[in-house]
Protein backbone atom coordinates (compact mmCIF):
# COMPACT_ATOMS: atom_id res chain seq x y z
CA UNK A 1 0.00 0.00 0.00
CA UNK A 2 1.27 3.45 -0.65
CA UNK A 3 2.01 5.90 1.98
CA UNK A 4 1.73 9.37 2.70
CA UNK A 5 5.83 9.89 2.12
CA UNK A 6 5.69 7.74 -1.03
CA UNK A 7 3.73 10.49 -2.95
CA UNK A 8 5.56 13.30 -1.08
CA UNK A 9 8.92 11.28 -2.66
CA UNK A 10 7.40 11.19 -6.04
CA UNK A 11 6.49 14.76 -6.23
CA UNK A 12 9.68 16.45 -5.07
CA UNK A 13 10.90 13.91 -8.06
CA UNK A 14 8.78 15.43 -10.26
CA UNK A 15 9.48 18.70 -9.45
CA UNK A 16 13.40 18.03 -9.54
CA UNK A 17 12.90 16.09 -13.24
CA UNK A 18 10.52 19.50 -14.00
CA UNK A 19 13.45 21.92 -12.97
CA UNK A 20 16.26 19.50 -14.47
CA UNK A 21 14.41 19.79 -17.93
CA UNK A 22 14.37 23.82 -17.33
CA UNK A 23 17.98 24.12 -16.59
CA UNK A 24 18.63 21.93 -19.71
CA UNK A 25 16.40 23.64 -21.75
CA UNK A 26 17.90 27.51 -21.29
CA UNK A 27 21.33 25.62 -21.46
CA UNK A 28 20.04 23.93 -25.06
CA UNK A 29 19.03 27.53 -26.13
CA UNK A 30 22.31 29.17 -25.13
CA UNK A 31 24.11 26.23 -27.11
CA UNK A 32 22.43 26.42 -30.03
CA UNK A 33 22.90 30.44 -29.86
CA UNK A 34 19.13 31.06 -30.11
CA UNK A 35 19.69 33.02 -26.63
CA UNK A 36 22.89 35.21 -28.18
CA UNK A 37 21.26 35.51 -31.13
CA UNK A 38 18.00 37.20 -29.58
CA UNK A 39 19.94 38.98 -27.07
CA UNK A 40 22.36 40.76 -30.04
CA UNK A 41 19.21 41.66 -32.17
CA UNK A 42 17.31 42.98 -28.66
CA UNK A 43 20.51 45.04 -28.25
CA UNK A 44 20.76 46.41 -31.29
CA UNK A 45 16.97 47.40 -31.28
CA UNK A 46 17.78 49.05 -28.24
CA UNK A 47 20.38 50.70 -29.95
CA UNK A 48 18.48 52.07 -32.68
CA UNK A 49 15.63 53.16 -30.21
CA UNK A 50 18.24 55.29 -28.09
CA UNK A 51 19.97 56.90 -31.08
CA UNK A 52 16.19 57.78 -32.69
CA UNK A 53 15.19 58.78 -29.35
CA UNK A 54 18.27 61.25 -28.82
CA UNK A 55 18.19 62.76 -32.41
CA UNK A 56 14.62 63.53 -31.81
CA UNK A 57 15.05 65.17 -28.37
CA UNK A 58 18.14 67.28 -29.80
CA UNK A 59 16.78 68.86 -32.95
CA UNK A 60 12.76 69.08 -31.56
CA UNK A 61 13.87 71.22 -28.21
CA UNK A 62 14.68 74.10 -30.79
CA UNK A 63 11.20 74.02 -32.62
CA UNK A 64 8.69 72.27 -30.63
CA UNK A 65 6.75 73.10 -27.43
CA UNK A 66 6.56 71.10 -24.54
CA UNK A 67 3.06 69.58 -24.83
CA UNK A 68 4.05 68.42 -28.53
CA UNK A 69 7.84 67.51 -27.93
CA UNK A 70 6.21 65.42 -25.13
CA UNK A 71 3.59 63.67 -27.00
CA UNK A 72 6.11 62.55 -29.36
CA UNK A 73 7.90 61.33 -27.00
CA UNK A 74 5.00 58.76 -25.77
CA UNK A 75 4.32 57.86 -29.04
CA UNK A 76 7.80 56.46 -30.16
CA UNK A 77 8.16 54.63 -26.97
CA UNK A 78 4.77 52.95 -27.60
CA UNK A 79 5.72 52.35 -30.83
CA UNK A 80 8.93 50.62 -29.57
CA UNK A 81 6.98 48.77 -27.21
CA UNK A 82 4.46 47.25 -29.80
CA UNK A 83 7.74 46.79 -31.83
CA UNK A 84 9.30 44.79 -28.88
CA UNK A 85 6.33 43.01 -28.03
CA UNK A 86 6.28 41.57 -31.52
CA UNK A 87 9.81 40.20 -31.34
CA UNK A 88 8.95 38.65 -28.08
CA UNK A 89 6.38 36.63 -29.57
CA UNK A 90 7.89 35.72 -32.46
CA UNK A 91 11.03 34.81 -29.83
CA UNK A 92 8.17 32.54 -28.23
CA UNK A 93 6.96 31.20 -31.40
CA UNK A 94 10.35 30.44 -33.11
CA UNK A 95 12.62 29.08 -29.97
CA UNK A 96 9.95 26.80 -29.01
CA UNK A 97 8.17 25.19 -32.39
CA UNK A 98 9.86 22.16 -32.74
CA UNK A 99 11.16 21.37 -29.39
CA UNK A 100 9.37 18.43 -28.20
CA UNK A 101 8.03 16.74 -31.50
CA UNK A 102 11.93 17.64 -33.27
CA UNK A 103 13.66 15.94 -30.08
CA UNK A 104 11.06 12.92 -30.51
CA UNK A 105 11.83 12.88 -34.20
CA UNK A 106 15.59 12.90 -33.62
CA UNK A 107 15.90 10.23 -30.64
CA UNK A 108 17.59 13.00 -28.57
CA UNK A 109 14.86 12.74 -25.86
CA UNK A 110 16.03 9.45 -25.29
CA UNK A 111 19.11 10.62 -24.18
CA UNK A 112 17.85 13.52 -22.06
CA UNK A 113 15.26 11.18 -20.13
CA UNK A 114 17.07 8.43 -19.57
CA UNK A 115 15.38 7.20 -16.81
CA UNK A 116 11.26 6.47 -17.04
CA UNK A 117 10.09 9.98 -16.39
CA UNK A 118 6.33 11.47 -16.91
CA UNK A 119 5.56 13.22 -20.05
CA UNK A 120 4.28 15.65 -18.16
CA UNK A 121 7.28 16.18 -16.26
CA UNK A 122 9.38 17.52 -19.46
CA UNK A 123 6.55 18.93 -21.13
CA UNK A 124 6.60 21.07 -17.96
CA UNK A 125 10.06 21.65 -17.56
CA UNK A 126 10.61 22.50 -21.09
CA UNK A 127 8.14 25.13 -20.94
CA UNK A 128 9.86 26.36 -17.30
CA UNK A 129 12.95 26.87 -19.18
CA UNK A 130 11.68 28.74 -22.13
CA UNK A 131 9.71 31.15 -19.99
CA UNK A 132 12.66 31.78 -17.84
CA UNK A 133 14.44 32.78 -21.49
CA UNK A 134 11.65 34.63 -22.22
CA UNK A 135 11.72 36.72 -18.92
CA UNK A 136 15.04 37.74 -19.59
CA UNK A 137 14.07 39.15 -23.23
CA UNK A 138 11.30 41.02 -21.93
CA UNK A 139 13.67 42.67 -19.14
CA UNK A 140 16.14 43.54 -22.12
CA UNK A 141 13.66 44.75 -24.56
CA UNK A 142 10.40 46.01 -22.56
CA UNK A 143 12.45 47.26 -19.61
CA UNK A 144 15.32 48.61 -22.17
CA UNK A 145 12.88 50.59 -23.76
CA UNK A 146 11.04 51.55 -20.94
CA UNK A 147 14.53 52.54 -19.52
CA UNK A 148 16.04 54.50 -22.12
CA UNK A 149 12.89 56.42 -22.46
CA UNK A 150 13.16 57.29 -18.74
CA UNK A 151 16.79 58.34 -19.14
CA UNK A 152 16.84 60.54 -22.30
CA UNK A 153 13.68 62.09 -21.80
CA UNK A 154 12.48 61.85 -18.33
CA UNK A 155 9.00 60.18 -19.67
CA UNK A 156 8.24 56.97 -17.62
CA UNK A 157 5.60 54.94 -18.89
CA UNK A 158 2.14 54.71 -16.74
CA UNK A 159 2.19 51.09 -15.76
CA UNK A 160 5.33 50.29 -16.64
CA UNK A 161 5.14 47.20 -14.71
CA UNK A 162 1.94 46.28 -15.83
CA UNK A 163 3.48 46.23 -18.94
CA UNK A 164 6.33 44.10 -18.85
CA UNK A 165 3.68 41.70 -17.11
CA UNK A 166 1.72 41.51 -20.18
CA UNK A 167 4.33 41.58 -22.48
CA UNK A 168 5.63 38.15 -20.15
CA UNK A 169 1.82 37.17 -20.19
CA UNK A 170 1.40 37.58 -24.34
CA UNK A 171 4.20 35.40 -24.50
CA UNK A 172 3.88 32.63 -22.50
CA UNK A 173 0.08 31.81 -23.92
CA UNK A 174 2.06 31.86 -27.38
CA UNK A 175 4.86 29.50 -25.88
CA UNK A 176 1.99 27.35 -24.13
CA UNK A 177 -0.26 27.16 -27.42
CA UNK A 178 3.44 26.63 -29.66
CA UNK A 179 4.34 23.76 -27.15
CA UNK A 180 1.21 22.14 -27.24
CA UNK A 181 0.85 22.20 -31.19
CA UNK A 182 3.96 21.12 -31.81
CA UNK A 183 3.60 17.84 -29.36
CA UNK A 184 0.37 17.10 -30.76
CA UNK A 185 1.10 17.55 -34.60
Amino acid sequence: AATLSDGVAASSGALRTTLLMARITFLEAARRKILWIATLAGIVFLAFFWTALHFVLKNATRQANTVSLREGIVMMTMMVLYAGSMMTSLMAVLTSCDTLSGEIASGTIHAIATKPVERWCLVLGKWVGFVGMLSLYVLLIEGGTIGLSWLQSGYLAHHALNVLGLVLLQAMVLLGVTMAAGTCF
